[in-house]
């Protein structure tokens, strides 16, 4: 009994060619296709249909139409909190139809089904083990493809198939470089942190590509980070967004009086800008892509 009890403990990882074996393998759906109309619930029915046992998780339909780097923030965001052989299907994909290739990775033991249009660059930029494969064998897709609508009959029946066992190098036998977007990852240069909004929440926040270990790397020595830490204090640092420069980087919302605006670090870990009770987006006339630069005070560029 012990034996048997061992085995069914252990049949739920993911398996050496990166197949999960699980009564209820979870699919997790994100698309800019909105939460009206017809495309999100037929990607479910044909995934459904496939894998009946398969338990389908909507991540966020909510993506901003074509909005590649977003999704790919959104995505790397969320998928830290899934477990180990999670299937996520993404469909962001400006370039349906096109020479673009559908793609499908395994990163730390998670599954990514996607368009190769930068999704999942920040996804690979995380990850410690990671592997990207060409998505070619037909056999998978639906009998007929449409030119416009590869969420449907292409990844969706990729994602179940894989849910129901089949090897993913099966579906996809040969390798392929993930393509990376420039603007979704911020970067640092003779004393500059230089990057882009990439997402604006529902209260108007403007989430930015910029990280705290970018930040920490570039403006932290090892010693000052130790003392940091210790003290709970930031680096002296400027904001510069927009017509905006913020003199440093606060806590929370409440550090500000209300209308004012505001840098803090938010809870996708990355840098945010806001307003105390009030809207950044539409107040500083903010826009997806606008740059963000943070400067060390008294550090200058050469």
């Amino acid at each position: 009994m012990a034996a048997k009890s061992q085995k069914k403990a252990t049949s739920s990882k993911t398996g050496a060619q990166g197949v999960r074996s699980h009564q209820h393998p979870l699919i997790a759906l994100l698309t800019d296709f909105g939460w009206d109309g017809w495309y999100v619930a037929a990607m479910k029915g044909v995934m459904k249909s496939i894998c009946p046992e398969c338990e389908i998780l909507d991540l966020t339909h909510g993506i901003s139409p074509h909005a590649v780097a977003e999704a790919a923030l959104i995505l790397n965001t969320s998928q830290r909190y899934f477990p180990e052989g999670t299937i996520f299907v993404s469909v962001v994909d400006p370039g349906v139809g096109t020479t673009r290739e559908p793609i499908i990775a395994c990163a730390d033991g998670k599954f990514f089904i996607a368009p190769n249009n930068g999704l999942l660059g920040l996804v690979m930029q995380s990850a410690k083990k990671f592997e990207c494969r060409l998505i070619s064998n037909s056999k998978y897709f639906l009998p007929e493809v449409s030119s416009t609508f590869h969420g449907r009959d292409i990844f969706a029946p990729v994602a179940a198939h894989l849910a129901c066992g089949v090897d993913w190098k099966t579906i996809a036998p040969q390798k392929t470089e993930c393509f990376r977007l420039a603007q979704v990852a911020a970067s640092y240069d003779r004393g500059f942190i230089e990057g882009n909004i990439i997402y604006f929440d529902r209260f108007g926040n403007a989430i930015t590509n910029i990280t705290r270990e970018l930040f920490n790397e570039s403006f932290c020595s090892p010693k000052k980070e130790k003392s940091r830490k210790a003290t709970q204090s930031e680096p002296a640092v400027a904001i510069y967004v927009g017509k905006y420069t913020l003199p440093r980087i606060h806590k929370t919302f409440a550090d500000v009086k209300p209308g004012e605006p505001l840098a803090y670090w938010g809870s996708m870990g990355t840098l945010e800008i806001g307003i105390n009770l009030g809207n950044a987006r539409s107040l500083m006339e903010l826009r997806p892509l606008d740059k963000v630069t943070v400067k060390k005070v008294g550090e200058y560029a050469a």
